[in-house]
């Protein structure tokens, strides 16, 4: 970020300027061509539909063709143009937009709009899915099945026009962060993968209840008058935070008798599921008590499964997730 903040200084001093966008571009609406159009060679040709589902900020070569005769009736955005779909089932999708990127021009099919600009087309296509292009979306959007924005309204949309430099900067910044997340949701996806190979075992396994391995328990009920003193307290949030409990995980205290302590005591391998939530995933994510803790409760948002004979369930060091 310090080299931004240098180049802000350096060439905005005053501040950024905001324009409109009808001020740095030209708003013209797409061709005709439809899906059954598509061929297996020809022209490159982007349609609305796959601004949803197909194409990421920017790109540099489209995903089908049209022939020649289907050109004709087409529009065309030029390298550096913005694709914008202009027509959604609802407010979130409408204006998704794509940077044509390429080295040729792109046939563009209807409910779009080509915005021809002067400017950095990916940081126009970020600013286009900020918070700050969405509040004013909504304002120009209109219908009911079918919510629209009209590429002339698109006009009048405020935007921050730093100088190219500063563009540049801003472009490679959140490209960075973009790769990063591919990365860490390319991670998830593998150990999803992993952990269900994993667990997922021939019909010579023997498969038991968890109701014959583990004993249940609901937990502690008090108002929050019993809350700030006295006894450790796992809380529900905590077994949503934390797959492995540890001691310095647990920072709440709760007042409660020496006969609620005995009967909901929580020891090392305990496994503590979520019973309410506000959606049916969030519902029995689970956590593993891994140290061993004197004088501690849970909540009655929580259910508390002791293994009943099984000690390697006391040392199990990830994520524990159970299906019935």
């Amino acid at each position: 970020m310090s080299r931004l903040n240098e180049l802000i200084q350096e060439l905005c001093p005053n501040g950024i300027e905001y324009k409109t966008l009808g001020d740095i571009a030209t708003i013209s609406r797409g061709g005709s061509f439809q899906k059954k159009d598509f061929t297996e060679y020809g022209i490159p040709c982007i349609h609305y539909g796959q601004i949803y589902t197909r194409y990421g900020l920017s790109a540099d070569k489209t995903i089908t063709y049209i022939d020649a005769t289907a050109g004709e009736r087409a529009k065309y955005a030029e390298p550096n143009d913005i694709v914008m779909a202009v027509t959604s089932e609802n407010v979130n999708d409408v204006c998704k937009c794509v940077a044509w990127i390429g080295s040729e021009k792109v046939a563009v099919s209807g409910h779009t709009a080509i915005i021809h600009h002067n400017q950095n087309a990916k940081y126009l296509s970020y600013y286009f899915n900020s918070e700050h292009f969405y509040k004013q979306k909504v304002k120009l959007a209109h219908g009911t099945k079918v919510i629209e924005v009209t590429p002339d309204k698109l006009g009048d949309v405020r935007l921050p026009v730093p100088p190219l430099e500063v563009q540049r900067e801003i472009v490679r910044i959140l490209d960075s962060f973009t790769l990063l997340t591919a990365e860490l949701t390319a991670q998830k996806k593998q150990y999803e993968y992993y952990r269900n190979k994993l667990l997922t075992f021939d019909s010579k396994i023997t498969r038991k209840k968890l109701g014959e391995i583990f004993d249940f328990r609901n937990g502690l009920s008090k108002g929050k008058e019993f809350f700030g003193r006295g006894t450790h307290f796992i809380r529900y949030t905590d077994v949503y935070n934390n797959r492995a409990l540890r001691k310095e995980d647990i920072t709440a205290l709760v007042e409660c008798t020496p006969t609620e302590l005995e009967k909901l005591r929580v020891s090392r391998g305990d496994v503590l599921f979520t019973r309410t939530s506000e959606t049916a995933e969030d519902v029995g994510w689970s956590s593993v008590m891994l140290d061993d803790i004197d004088n501690c409760v849970f909540n009655g948002f929580t259910i508390k499964a002791t293994p009943r004979t099984n000690d390697l369930l006391c040392k199990l060091p990830l994520k524990t997730v159970f299906y019935s």
